[in-house]
C-alpha cells in the first residue's frame, strides 16, 4: 500500500460539483441519523463566516472507467447533497449553480429500506430548520466548509486506506475531540491558546479520560437525572456550549459575560466554575477542565482528600475487605462524584455530617444487591435516589445534612461487605 497519500482540500461546492463522484453500488445503507443533521447544521451556523471548517475525509477509489467511487464519506456526502437538495427549495436556490443543480439530479442513492426511512427523517429534519438557511450559511457551507479527499487507482489499497483511517480515528478519545472543538472556538485568541493547549498537554491523557467519562460526564447527566453510564464520542456535546462573544447573548448567559469583564478588569482566573452551569465554549473550557482535575487531586484522588472529615468512614471505604471488586469500585465512584458536587456547591464547610449522608446513600446499592454493575449504580441515581438533585436545589448544606435517607433491613442481607453493614448498623441505617 502507498504511504503517506497527499489528500486533495476541497470546498464542499467543488468536491460535490466533481461529476466523476459516485457511490457505488457496494455502499452501505445510509445509518446517518437527525442528530448527525442536527449537529452539522449547527456546526455551519456557528462557525461562520469566522473560519475556515474542516468537516472531515473522504476516501476515494478511482475506477477502471474513471469515476470516483466513495469508499470512505458516503454518510457524509449523501447528507451534503440532501442538504444541496433543501436548499434548492428556499428562497436561496438561485444561489446554486448549473453545474451543482447538474450534479443533484444525477446523483444516485441505495434502494435500501434504512437508507431510505433515515434519508427522509433527515431531509424532513433540514425543511424544518429551512429558516436556518441563508444567504450566510448557503456560501459557507459551499465555499469556506472543507473536506480532504484521497484519491486512490487500486481498490485493495483504496479499503486498507480506509481501515487505517478508521483505526487511528478510535484512538481519538471523545476529551481529543473535545479539545479540538474548543480550540476553534478560540479562533482570534492566539495569545491565549498557548497556556491552556500547555496546560492541557501536560496533564496525562488517562487521566483527562478519567475525569471526563467517571467524573463530569456522569455528575452533569445525573443532576438533570440522565443515564449516564459511558462517555463516548457520541456525547460530546454535553460539553458544548454558549459563546460568550456572541453578538445577541440570550439572558441566561449575561451573568456569565459579566463575570467574564469582571474577572478581565482584575486580572483574575477565578472564575467561579459550577458543574451544574452551561458550558461555556473556548478558553473557560479549558480553565473549567484544569479547575475540575485540581479539585479531583484534592478531593476524590489524593490520599489525604479527606483528613479530618469523618475519617471512620473514609478509613473505612478505602480499607474494607473487598474495596477493590469492580462492584465496590463502582459504589466509591458513586460517593466521589456526590462529594465532588457537594464540594462544588458548598465548599469543605459541613463536609463530615455531609460525608455521613453521601455514604449512607452511596452504600446503599452494596448492601442491597449481590452483584452491583455501573448499570446498577445508574438505575439507582435515576430511578431511587438522586441526592445529585438534592444537592443542586439545596440552599444550605443544611438541606444536604437532613436530607432524609431510608432505612435498611435485613432482607437485604448481602455478605459481600460485613464491614459496611456494621458501620450502616451503627449509624442506625440497618434495623
Amino acid at each position: 500500500m502507498k504511504e503517506n497519500v497527499p489528500p486533495a482540500v476541497l470546498s464542499v461546492r467543488a468536491f460535490l460539483c466533481d461529476d466523476r463522484l459516485c457511490i457505488p453500488e457496494f455502499q452501505r445503507p445510509y445509518k446517518w441519523t437527525v442528530h448527525h443533521v442536527v449537529q452539522l447544521m449547527e456546526d455551519v451556523q456557528r462557525f461562520a463566516p469566522e473560519v475556515i471548517y474542516r468537516i472531515g475525509t473522504i476516501v476515494i477509489y478511482e475506477n477502471e472507467n474513471g469515476q470516483y467511487e466513495i469508499v470512505d464519506g458516503q454518510q457524509r456526502t449523501i447528507t451534503f447533497f440532501l442538504l444541496l437538495k433543501a436548499i434548492s427549495e428556499t428562497s436561496y436556490a438561485a444561489m446554486l449553480d448549473d453545474i451543482l443543480i447538474a450534479c443533484l439530479h444525477r446523483f444516485t442513492l441505495s434502494d435500501s429500506d434504512i437508507s431510505k426511512g433515515n434519508i427522509l427523517r433527515n431531509y424532513r429534519e433540514m425543511e424544518r430548520r429551512s429558516a436556518q438557511i441563508d444567504g450566510t450559511f448557503i456560501h459557507y457551507f459551499l465555499d469556506r466548509c472543507e473536506v480532504a479527499v484521497f484519491v486512490l487507482d487500486d481498490i485493495s489499497e483504496a479499503f486498507q486506506f480506509f481501515d487505517s483511517q478508521h483505526a487511528r480515528g478510535k484512538d481519538l478519545a471523545p476529551h481529543d475531540l473535545l479539545k479540538a472543538f474548543h480550540l476553534r472556538e478560540m479562533e482570534g485568541e492566539d495569545e491565549e491558546k498557548m497556556p491552556v493547549v500547555m496546560d492541557w498537554e501536560h496533564t496525562l491523557s488517562d487521566e483527562l479520560s478519567t475525569l471526563f467519562a467517571a467524573y463530569l460526564y456522569r455528575v452533569r447527566g445525573w443532576i438533570k437525572g440522565y443515564s449516564s453510564r459511558a462517555f463516548t464520542k457520541q456525547e460530546v456535546a454535553v460539553f458544548k456550549g454558549m459563546r460568550l462573544k456572541k453578538a445577541q447573548q440570550h439572558p441566561y448567559g449575561r451573568i456569565y459575560q459579566m463575570a467574564d469583564a469582571h474577572l478581565m478588569q482584575h486580572k483574575s482566573d477565578l472564575f467561579p466554575f459550577q458543574l451544574d452551569q452551561p458550558i461555556i465554549n473556548g478558553k473557560y473550557f479549558f480553565k473549567m477542565v484544569s479547575h475540575y482535575r485540581d479539585l479531583c487531586h484534592t478531593i476524590v484522588w489524593s490520599p489525604n482528600a479527606y483528613l479530618g472529615a469523618a475519617s471512620d468512614i473514609i478509613a473505612l471505604i478505602n480499607n474494607y475487605e473487598g474495596v477493590h471488586r469492580i462492584g465496590d469500585q463502582h459504589v466509591r465512584l458513586l460517593f466521589d462524584c456526590g462529594l465532588l458536587y457537594y464540594v462544588d456547591r458548598f465548599g469543605r464547610e459541613g463536609l463530615p455530617k455531609a460525608i455521613e449522608k453521601i455514604f449512607i446513600w452511596a452504600y446503599t446499592p452494596r448492601l442491597k444487591h449481590s452483584s452491583v454493575s455501573i448499570a446498577t449504580v445508574d438505575n439507582y441515581v435515576v430511578y431511587e435516589f438522586n441526592l445529585f438533585k438534592v444537592i443542586q436545589e439545596a440552599v444550605s448544606m443544611e438541606d444536604v445534612h437532613l436530607v432524609d435517607l431510608p432505612l435498611l433491613t435485613n432482607r437485604h442481607e448481602t455478605t459481600k461487605a460485613p464491614a459496611i453493614k456494621a458501620k450502616f448498623e451503627t449509624m442506625k441505617y440497618y434495623v
